[in-house]
C-alpha cells in the first residue's frame, strides 16, 4: 500500500523579513535609521515578542529606580527616598509602584510624591499601555503564522 509522505516545510519568511530589516537599516537616511534601531530594539521588526517582553522589564526597573531618586509617598503619608542603609521594604515598594503603574493598574496604596516622580508616573503608564500593545500583537503574529 503507497501512503502520501507529508513533508514539513519550515516557515521562514519571518525570519528572512527580519534579516531584511536588519540589512536595510544600514541604508537608511538619520531619523529612519533612528526608527528602525527603536524597531528593533523593542519588538525586532514585529518577529521578537521576547524583545517586548524585555523592553517592557527593563522600563519597569528603569523608572522603578528613578521613584528610589525623586520619591513616592505611601499611604500612610510617608515619603520614600533613597536612603542609606537601602532596606529590601523600600526596594519592593518602588519597583511594585513601577510594576503597577507600567500595567496601569493604579492600587492606590503608593502614589508618587510630588515633582519629576508624577511625570515619570505619567511617562510610564503611556509606555506601559504601548509595550503591552506590542508584545500582544508582535506575539500574535507569530502566533497565526
Amino acid at each position: 500500500m503507497n501512503y502520501l509522505k507529508i513533508i514539513k516545510i519550515p516557515y521562514f519568511s519571518g525570519e528572512y523579513f527580519y534579516l531584511y530589516k536588519r540589512t536595510e537599516h544600514y541604508s537608511l537616511g538619520k531619523l529612519e535609521k533612528f526608527k528602525s534601531l527603536i524597531s528593533n530594539i523593542t519588538c525586532g521588526y514585529g518577529e521578537r515578542p521576547s524583545n517586548s517582553l524585555l523592553t517592557a522589564i527593563i522600563l519597569v526597573l528603569f523608572f522603578g529606580s528613578m521613584y528610589m531618586l525623586f520619591g513616592v509617598c505611601t499611604s500612610e503619608g510617608d515619603v520614600s527616598l533613597f536612603t542609606m542603609p537601602l532596606t529590601l521594604q523600600h526596594l519592593v515598594l518602588w519597583y511594585h509602584f513601577s510594576l503597577v503603574t507600567f500595567t496601569t493598574t493604579g492600587y492606590g496604596n503608593v502614589v508618587p510624591s510630588i515633582g519629576w516622580s508624577v511625570i515619570f508616573s505619567s511617562f510610564e503608564m503611556i509606555s506601559g499601555v504601548v509595550m503591552v500593545g506590542l508584545w500582544v500583537s508582535t506575539l500574535a503574529r507569530k502566533m497565526t503564522r
